[in-house]
Order: structure tokens, then C-alpha cells, then sequence
């Protein structure tokens, strides 16, 4: 019988996506209160600095960061034939706006829990 033969690079593609799942989850989150200010932790080597700023200016930035990471993950389940679920699916377009912090919790392990490849696009 065929066996559909994992590759390396599909492995390594669904490593890169779970990952990128867990920081969208993250950024989701934050994106979704309603705080007047946020704190944002910068670390380059052994240096590290915290920096207060205005909420709407942390969103901006988190906008950024959630875009680029949705359209790589989007890009790399496509290009390695790797099914996205309705849980994943709904972490790339932000439908979760009340989702509390058990609830990403269970989401994050949830994603940690998700196994091999479910189907194949043609």
C-alpha cells in the first residue's frame, strides 16, 4: 500500500507554524484588552529594557508583528501541503477576541498537542 512520506522540510515547516501559532495566540491576547498602556520587554544579547508605552502605539507594533507572522504561517502550510484547523484558523484571523488567559493556556496546549500532518491539499 502508499504511504505518504514526511519530509524533513514538511517536519520543519510544521514546527515553524505551531510556533508561529503559540506567538499569534500571545499577541492576539494582548491585541484584545483593554488597557490604556502596555509594557514592552526588548532583549538583544545579555541586554535587556522595558519600556512602557501607550496601548495604541504597542498595538501598531503587535499589528505588524501579527501580520507578517499569519501571512508566513499561511504561506508555509501551503507550500507544505500541512491542513490548518478550524482552532488554528481561528488564531490567524483573530476571531477569539474574549479569550481569557485559561482559556490561551488550553489553547497553547492544545497546539503543543497537535500531531503530524491531517491531510493534504491537491
Amino acid at each position: 500500500m502508499a504511504k505518504i512520506v514526511k519530509t524533513e522540510t514538511q517536519e520543519n515547516a510544521l514546527k515553524s507554524i505551531s510556533s508561529n501559532l503559540k506567538a499569534l495566540l500571545g499577541v492576539n491576547g494582548i491585541l484584545n484588552i483593554s488597557e490604556e498602556t502596555c509594557l514592552i520587554t526588548l532583549s538583544a544579547g545579555s541586554q535587556r529594557a522595558c519600556v512602557t508605552v501607550e496601548k495604541q502605539f504597542g498595538d501598531e507594533i503587535l499589528q505588524d508583528i501579527r501580520k507578517k507572522l499569519a501571512k508566513e504561517t499561511k504561506a508555509l502550510a501551503r507550500k507544505n501541503a500541512i491542513i490548518l484547523d478550524e482552532s488554528d484558523l481561528k488564531i490567524l484571523e483573530n476571531r477569539n477576541p474574549g479569550l481569557d488567559y485559561a482559556e490561551t493556556e488550553m489553547e497553547i496546549r492544545e497546539i503543543d498537542n497537535h500531531q503530524g500532518i491531517e491531510g493534504q491539499e491537491n
